[in-house]
């Protein structure tokens, strides 16, 4: 017969669960994998054979076969040794098939059968929660304590011969219990910069509704700085965003972010398509790294054409669809993309103090990079020009930072948002100014939507319900700024 035990694929963020079975059959002694399984799996035979000697568990000389169900699903990592160990003790009769019912085991065995912290205990948790299992048997790791329920118990296990131990119930091992963490909190940074108050304004607009935001302006103006100014203000993700954070930080190998802090992504401007959106084996690119919190992609017209081009599906739908048929592998990507460009290659194009030097043919190339579809997904655009300081005003404004309640609340702001936008109302008024900037600016739908969009964070700002004129003048504006300044 065959003996079975329970583990887990990392092939998608949800975590695919994997049938061990072990059998015993003729031949000469050995153990033999299958079931798709990578060369990290193949190499588990040494690393399980001994652990379990180190375990005072030596395997008897006999042949075992090891399928890894279901065996077109390609298996990758080392996390399965645990599960086959475990497989095997069943198989040599070490603990009943019923003694590891119900359960999941993952984890990395050492050659002394400790067994090493690896993938984030998370995805196991929640295929276990998924598939209904009552426990999960992984490494002695804190960081799955914030995550913890009451569905699904959570034990962490340093070495086999404990695990074996508590399967024959000669010295049980405690069950890791919830552990809340405080969520970490930037301090506010966009107060502490001086001038460009308009900029300023725009981009509280923008984190409110989650606005992709484009700002035009000449070198040394402030762009990457208010960018990440405005991380500052960006709420901590619940637990439930907090969750896809880490999922998606550990399918990319990346350490996770602070616990529920929203991501700040700025991948450099020569990344590839691939690196950008993500790849069909399911390793997530910088747009979905950065759901939940905010993309910032500076020198956005250095961009590689095809890399832009890309980001217009995932602008627009918050996920990310690659591959193809079975292959297809689906992605989250709710991020607001704030962008940075010169307005031309020296940079002082339409600047008020300096004279552009580029030609007209080199200008209207270098415009032409963001396709007119591109700007089209960006809700608010804005021209940014340099400012003039008195050297006390600005130590001034230093040392009498003035906050206002609005950023105080923002994360209040934020949470209101949806339920307020599926509320709001245009009076007839609005509607008239909104048709009439349509009818003056050839708009399309998309960008009528848009323009509701923002005017309905602006409302919410302002704490009305009903969207004003005043607001669609403003959204309108914010809009169609364009690289003329």
């Amino acid at each position: 017969m065959a003996f079975i035990t329970h583990s887990l694929a990392f092939l998608s963020l949800d975590g695919t669960p994997v049938e061990l079975q072990i059998d015993i059959a003729q031949g000469l002694p050995g153990m033999t994998i299958i079931g798709m399984g990578n060369k990290a799996v193949q190499e588990a035979i040494q690393r399980v054979r001994s652990a379990l000697k180190h375990a005072d568990l030596p395997l008897p000389p006999k042949k075992y076969i090891i399928n890894l169900a279901p065996s077109d699903l390609p298996k990758d990592g080392a996390h399965y040794d645990l599960a086959i160990a475990v497989g095997l003790m069943v198989a040599m009769g070490a603990v009943t098939q019923q003694q590891v019912a119900r359960m999941l085991f993952f984890g990395e065995l050492s050659l002394n059968g400790g067994i090493k912290i690896g993938k984030h205990p998370l995805f196991a948790l929640e295929a276990a929660t998924q598939q209904h299992f009552t426990t999960v048997f992984g490494p002695d790791d804190e960081r799955i304590d914030p995550f913890l329920g009451d569905d699904v118990s959570y034990i962490g296990v340093t070495h086999l011969r404990d695990l074996f131990r508590h399967l024959k119930h000669i010295a049980p091992i405690e069950v890791r219990a919830r552990q809340e963490l405080e969520p970490y909190q930037k301090p506010d940074m966009l107060g502490d910069v001086i001038g460009q108050e308009q900029a300023k304004r725009a981009l509280v607009i923008a984190i409110t509704g989650g606005h992709h935001t484009l700002m035009i302006g000449p070198p040394g103006v402030g762009k990457s700085l208010l960018a990440s100014a405005t991380a500052s203000l960006m709420p901590p993700l619940d637990t439930s965003e907090a969750k896809i954070s880490v999922k998606l930080h550990a399918l990319a190998h990346l350490p996770e972010p602070s616990y529920r802090q929203a991501p700040f992504r700025a991948p450099h401007h020569r990344i590839t398509p691939t690196g950008l959106i993500g790849s069909a084996k399911g390793v997530p690119g910088e747009v979905s790294l950065a759901h939940g919190g905010i993309l910032f992609l500076d020198e956005f017209s250095e961009f590689r054409r095809d890399s832009l081009e890309a980001l217009r599906q995932p602008l627009q739908d918050h996920v990310v669809h690659i591959g193809s048929g079975k292959n297809t592998v689906t992605l989250p990507a709710r991020s607001m993309v704030i962008a940075a460009t010169n307005p031309c290659p020296c940079g002082m194009y339409g600047d008020t103090i300096s004279t552009c030097r580029c030609p007209e043919w080199v200008l209207r190339r270098y415009q032409q990079r963001l396709s007119g579809p591109l700007l089209d997904r960006f809700d608010i655009i804005i021209r940014l020009q340099r400012e003039q300081f008195d050297k006390k005003v600005c130590i001034k404004a230093v040392f009498n930072k003035q906050h206002n309640d609005l950023l105080k609340n923002i994360s209040m702001i934020i949470k209101r948002y949806d339920s307020h936008l599926k509320r709001s109302v245009i009076n007839n008024a609005s509607q008239h100014m909104l048709n009439t900037i349509a009818a003056s600016q050839n708009l399309n739908m998309r960008a009528k939507a848009s323009i509701i969009h923002v005017a309905t964070t602006i409302a919410l700002l302002e704490q009305q319900t009903e969207v004003q004129p005043s607001h669609i003048a403003e959204a309108s504006q914010l809009r169609f700024t364009s690289w003329h300044g």
